[in-house]
């Protein structure tokens, strides 16, 4: 119980110096530490595939975090609520500090949680109803993550692009319409 106490606490504290990071520097996306060095790409430090990697690990290990510190001996019941929060701190993390839309990062935690749901479900006569019942919702649930991977990727794309055009149009004295000019 303590354990599960102090992982929430650190995650909402990580929240929140994040977002204050982020609210005190103008609302600076975590892309901007990967920008490129000059004009028209020479010298880039991360490349949008990198990033989009990053961001998938990092979705991937906001689920698999906190089902690694939670005991097994914990009632399931509890032991869903403690993983589910921890995750959905985790992901408001990574919404933070990526400025992703919210919903298709939190898609996959939405479907983890209809997954519990079924799982949990009294209404099965048998292991075999239940387990058809799983496979059922994850054939139903699969597009629906599918759309969020996509839109997520989408996302890093067009930060990717967007992101160090702005940042050099920014460090520039010229005016944006010159600057425009001059690259590429």
């Amino acid at each position: 119980m303590a354990a599960e106490a102090v992982f929430f606490l650190i995650t909402m504290f990580t929240a929140i110096v994040v977002r204050q990071r982020l609210a005190t520097a103008e609302k600076m996306p975590m892309m901007k530490s990967c920008l490129e060095k000059g004009p028209c790409g020479e010298g880039r430090i991360c490349h949008p595939s990198s990033l989009k990697l990053l961001v998938l690990i990092a979705m991937a290990g906001s689920f698999i975090l906190p089902f690694l510190i939670i005991p097994t001996t914990v009632h399931p019941f509890m032991g869903w609520g403690v993983l589910l929060l921890g995750s959905g701190s985790l992901l408001t993390v990574i919404i933070n500090v990526f400025q992703f839309p919210i919903l298709p990062i939190m898609t996959p935690w939405l479907l983890s949680v209809g997954a519990l749901l079924v799982l949990g479900s009294p209404l099965y006569s048998n292991g075999i109803v239940r387990a058809l019942s799983i496979a059922g919702y994850i054939a139903f649930a699969s597009p629906f993550a599918w759309c969020a991977v996509k839109a997520v990727i989408a996302r890093v794309d067009q930060s990717a692009e967007r992101e160090p055009l702005m940042a050099w149009t920014a460090v520039r004295t010229d005016p944006p319409s010159e600057t425009l000019m001059k690259l590429c």
